[in-house]
Parts: structure tokens; C-alpha cells; sequence
């Protein structure tokens, strides 16, 4: 296969005659073989049918050597000038080979066949300027008719149409062919180097992406141990003020059952619900870093449901909103206790808190090999083309610094991909004004090869 990159290894749209030199150096050696083996061919054929072969000997000698001799100068040290080695190469064979046709008993059509042959086969074979092919032909027709004209070998009423045209005919088709194949090489030439500069292009923008990607990727783990750092900050304080604020609801002496009582348990509650958004941001920080470690074990349902019963109770204060926690007898799972907490707690609190009036109920069941909990609120519901957002780190229906409802959007962002974590998924249905239903359906037992696995993931 031909080389067809220029010797610096690129395509610049200057470098195409460079690239023209570098094809005729690959290309010429085999044409002179070629070359040589014709010579030799028509040797033999004037050896076999001409008596006076050996008084021609000189002219065919040189018709051999020729062809060897630009073959060893093209392939040695003078093949930077290749050019004018092949130039020189079809001077010499051509006039030898013309020549023939003054020998006696030659016959001119052979001739005038041969260097038709010759002249096609160098627009072929010759990766040369397509106006040296036109030069060539030119001259090989100029000297062909020279010698016709001055030959003693001619009929009495002329050559042959053929031993004139045929030449003719020749030389016009090897200069279009030779220009022909330029315009083609050099077409697909421009083309290789759109290619190489598009190429170019896109590995620098891959270079850029990737070092846009790094610089990202770096400014989230920067961030992610900023949130980190900061929530475990603010767990300290938050605890003093929870830890305070219940030893005074347990004093009467201090707060008896007054306008200070109340005080306190405003602090208390608001320390509590800080305390959640704090911890809901470094459970999101851990999940987002992979550094969640799975822990299973066997419990029943009703101990969870208990726990979250005790939650619904603790943070609910409006007598206008009904919580319903039924027990699951006899329902047991093997599982990790705390991620399936922080599951239905989300969950939980998110009814209580867009429920403004009605009913929030926490159902479990179990389902074949899974265990279902439902969360079923009455409240504001969600919009249906809110549902497929509403997963996403950060995403609220509103969002606007005005809204109703607090919260920074993280909850139901932590209850997917713990869901995901255990094994199973959550799915929501929601009508505006009527309330919405969150599903969670998990394997009932999780072997703990399986958990290990997903910790790793």
C-alpha cells in the first residue's frame, strides 16, 4: 500500500508535490522492472523472427540496461532525484526503441505498438507531474514520426492508418490518464488532510474535555468534603442545644408549664429539624462519595415500624393531620435496619410536612419474595410533570426562596439511592390536591454476599 502521509508524518495543504516526489520514489523502481521484462519480451521476439538480430545488438543492450540502471540509481543514494533519473531513464529508452525502426527488417508496426505501450504504461506507472507525461508523449511521438519519415522501410504508398494514428491515440490517452489519476491523488491527498486537521481538532477537544472533566470532578470532591466537614461541625452545637433544651423540658422548676415551657420546646423542635437537614446532607455527601458500607441483619418489621411510629408522633403537632402506623405481625426481614430507617423516615416526614390537613399513613406488607411499604399522604401532591424530577438532588416543585414548604431537596434524592443500595426501587404516584403514594419494595432477605457486593459498587 502506498504511503500517504508526507515525511513529517502530517498533511499540510502545501505539501502535495512533496507527497507527488514520495509516491514516484515507491512507484518508478517497479515501473523500470517492468520496464526491463517488456524489453527482454521484444528482444526475444526480434531474436526469433529477425536473421539479423545480432547486427542490432548495441541497440538492444541498451534497451536492457536502461531500465536496470534507473531501477539501482532510483533505489540508491540518488533516489531524492528520482525525477530526473526517470526523466533521463525514458529519453534514453525511448530513442533506442525508436531507433529500431531503421534497422533492417524491423517491422513498424511492432514499433509504433511498443512505444504506444510505453507511453501508456508510464501514465500507468509513473507517479510523475502529469506534464512530464505530456512532455514524454510529445516527444516520443515527435521522434517516432521523425524516424518514420526518414526510414527506408516504408511501403511505396505509405505507412499504415494505424502505424499513424495508433501512436497518436496512445499518447492523447496517456495524458488524460495522467492527469486523470493527478486530479484523483491529489483529491483524495486534500481529502487526508481535511481528515488529519479534523482529527487533530478532536484530540485536542477530547484533551480539553478531559481537562475540564478532571477540574470538575475535583471541584465536586473539594465540595463534597466541605458539606462534610461543615454538617459534622454543626452536629456538635446542635446536640448541646437538643441535649439542653430536653433536660429543661424535664425541669418544672425551671420551665413549669407556662410561656417558657413553650419557648423551650419551640428550640428544642427547631434544633431537632436542624439537626435532620444536617444529617440529611452528610448522608447525601457519603452516598455521593460511595463510602456507604452496608450492614445486615434479621429484625422484624414492627420494630422498624415502632421507631417510625415514635418519629410521626415526636415531630407532629397539628391536631388536624392523623398519622397511621399499623403493625405488620409476623413480618421479618434480614436487611441493613439503618438505611431502610433513613428510607421510610424521609419519607414519612415528607408527608407530614405537605400535608397540611388529612391523613399520612406507613403500611408494610409483604409481597412474594419482597417487602412493600407504602407511604400514603392526603396533602398538596406533586404536579405530574414534576413526578419524573422529583429524585433529583435538590429538586422541589418550588423552588423559589418564598415557598411554603422548607427543606433544601435531598430527601427524596437519599430515600432512591438507599432503595437502591438494598436491592430494590421506589416507585410514586401523585394527584394535585388529593395527595400523593410512594412505594418502596425491597428483597426480604439480603445475603451478605450480595450486600458486600453493592457496598463495593
Amino acid at each position: 500500500m502506498l504511503e500517504n502521509r508526507t515525511d513529517a508524518g502530517i498533511f499540510t495543504p502545501n505539501s502535495y508535490e512533496a507527497h507527488r516526489q514520495k509516491l514516484l520514489e515507491q512507484t518508478f523502481p517497479a515501473g523500470a522492472l517492468v520496464a526491463f521484462g517488456c524489453a527482454l519480451f521484444y528482444a526475444l521476439g526480434d531474436y526469433w523472427k529477425n536473421p539479423l538480430f545480432f547486427d542490432d545488438i548495441t541497440r538492444v543492450v541498451v534497451e536492457l540496461l536502461v531500465p536496470l540502471a534507473g531501477y539501482l540509481l532510483s533505489r540508491g543514494p540518488l533516489r531524492a532525484h528520482v525525477t530526473l533519473i526517470a526523466v533521463g531513464f525514458d529519453a534514453i529508452f525511448t530513442t533506442f526503441m525508436a531507433l529500431g525502426m531503421t534497422a533492417p527488417g524491423n517491422t513498424l508496426s511492432g514499433t509504433a505498438l511498443f512505444l504506444s505501450l510505453k507511453m501508456v504504461g508510464e501514465a500507468l506507472l509513473f507517479r510523475w507531474d502529469p506534464r512530464i507525461q505530456m512532455g514524454s508523449a510529445l516527444f516520443t511521438c515527435g521522434l517516432y514520426f521523425g524516424l518514420l519519415l526518414s526510414t527506408q522501410n516504408l511501403p511505396v504508398n505509405g505507412p499504415p492508418m494505424h502505424q499513424i494514428i495508433g501512436p497518436i491515440i496512445a499518447a492523447v490517452f496517456s495524458v488524460i490518464g495522467a492527469y486523470s489519476m493527478d486530479r484523483n491523488q491529489r483529491e483524495l491527498f486534500n481529502r487526508n488532510v481535511r481528515l488529519t486537521e479534523s482529527e487533530t481538532h478532536l484530540k485536542a477537544t477530547l484533551k480539553s474535555e478531559r481537562a475540564l472533566l478532571r477540574g470538575v470532578q475535583e471541584a465536586n470532591r473539594l465540595q463534597n468534603e466541605f458539606v462534610a466537614n461543615m454538617s459534622h461541625e454543626l452536629r456538635t452545637p446542635l446536640n448541646v442545644i437538643i441535649g439542653y433544651a430536653e433536660i429543661l423540658l424535664h425541669e418544672p422548676r425551671v420551665t413549669g408549664d407556662g410561656e417558657m415551657r413553650e419557648f423551650v420546646e419551640r428550640i428544642r423542635t427547631g434544633a431537632r429539624g436542624l439537626h435532620r437537614l444536617v444529617e440529611s446532607i452528610l448522608e447525601y455527601a457519603r452516598l455521593d462519595r460511595g463510602r456507604v458500607v452496608l450492614v445486615t441483619r434479621m429484625f422484624d418489621a414492627d420494630e422498624l415500624l415502632d421507631e417510625l411510629r415514635a418519629l410521626g408522633e415526636d415531630v407532629h403537632h397539628r391536631p388536624e393531620v392523623t398519622i397511621e402506623v399499623p403493625s405488620a405481625p409476623g413480618l421479618r426481614l434480614s436487611t441493613d435496619y439503618d438505611r431502610l430507617y433513613s428510607v421510610l423516615s424521609n419519607l414519612l416526614l415528607n408527608a407530614i410536612k405537605f400535608t397540611p390537613a388529612g391523613r399520612v399513613e406507613l403500611r408494610a406488607r409483604g409481597a412474594g419474595d419482597d417487602v412493600a411499604f407504602t407511604v400514603e399522604d392526603t396533602g398538596v401532591g406533586i404536579p405530574e410533570d414534576h413526578l419524573e424530577h422529583v429524585f433529583e438532588p435538590f429538586r422541589q416543585v418550588d423552588g423559589t426562596p418564598t415557598r411554603h414548604f422548607g427543606g433544601v431537596g435531598l430527601g427524596l434524592s437519599i430515600v432512591r439511592r438507599n432503595t437502591e443500595l438494598l436491592g430494590g426501587h421506589v416507585s410514586v404516584r401523585s394527584s394535585v390536591e388529593r395527595g400523593t403514594a410512594f412505594e418502596v419494595r425491597i428483597p426480604a432477605r439480603v445475603e451478605a454476599t450480595a450486600v458486600a457486593a453493592q457496598s463495593a459498587a
